[in-house]
């Protein structure tokens, strides 16, 4: 989620999806080569796939929390909360 932020002082979701994928995809192939050379583990390919692919469900996902109104939703979470009144001693 972290690559969709770009900011110089402030701090906005600007990246598209496009770029978080290739910037996530690079980040992950340079993973993948430093198990396989440096430290000797065993590198599975499709980790590289599934790990870009969570990247990018988690910048999907910033991106849709950053377009909600966040009075409605916390309005929306809080019924999940238990509150003062609901609480079992």
């Amino acid at each position: 989620m972290l690559l969709a932020f770009v900011g110089h002082g402030v701090q906005r979701v600007r990246r598209g999806l496009l770029s978080v994928a290739w910037l996530g995809l690079a980040l992950t192939t340079c993973l993948y080569c430093l198990a396989a050379l440096v430290i000797s583990a065993y590198p599975v390919l499709p980790s590289v796939f599934y790990r870009t692919a969570a990247i990018v469900a988690g910048a999907a996902a910033l991106r849709w929390l950053v377009r909600q109104d966040a009075d409605m939703l916390q309005r929306r979470l809080g019924r999940w909360v238990p509150g003062p009144s609901r609480l079992i001693c």
